[in-house]
């Protein structure tokens, strides 16, 4: 298994759950997993990073630019962004400025909201790419 995320370098982590069973698990930053996706194509990519987001998409951006993934899930709490040095406005209109429309109700909802009017603590969002 493979979780990519933001961090200076390669690593391995691991753990217990429950007690039962242990993991390993290897990390690695995005932009090293690009030559893997080049040539792929990208239909959904989910974020719930505990507040990583921010620095996650700052590597990404570039690649999803390129690709124009159609959808993006990200849960989305205000104040971890905020523990991890990513302003939660600026993680917004990261997606806004670049042809995404917001939504609470999911991927085929019509109703779409400002980065303005997410006051929320912790909800689901869903990113729409809407670029002509």
């Amino acid at each position: 298994m493979v979780w990519l995320c933001d961090i200076n370098e390669e690593r391995t982590i691991s753990g217990n759950l429950n007690l039962q069973k242990k993991f390993e698990v290897k990390l690695t930053k995005l932009s090293n997993f690009l030559p893997y996706l080049s040539n792929k194509n990208i239909a959904l990519i989910k974020l719930d990073i505990e507040g990583g987001e921010g620095k996650v998409m700052e590597d990404a951006i570039e690649l999803i630019n390129k690709k124009h993934v159609p959808f993006i899930f990200s849960e989305f709490d205000p104040r971890y962004l905020l523990k991890q040095g990513t302003d939660p406005k600026k993680y917004l209109k990261l997606f806004t400025n670049n042809g995404y429309k917001i939504s609470y109700e999911g991927f085929l909802n019509v109703s779409y909201v400002s980065p303005e009017q997410i006051k929320s603590v912790h909800t689901d969002l869903y990113f729409i790419y809407d670029k002509n």
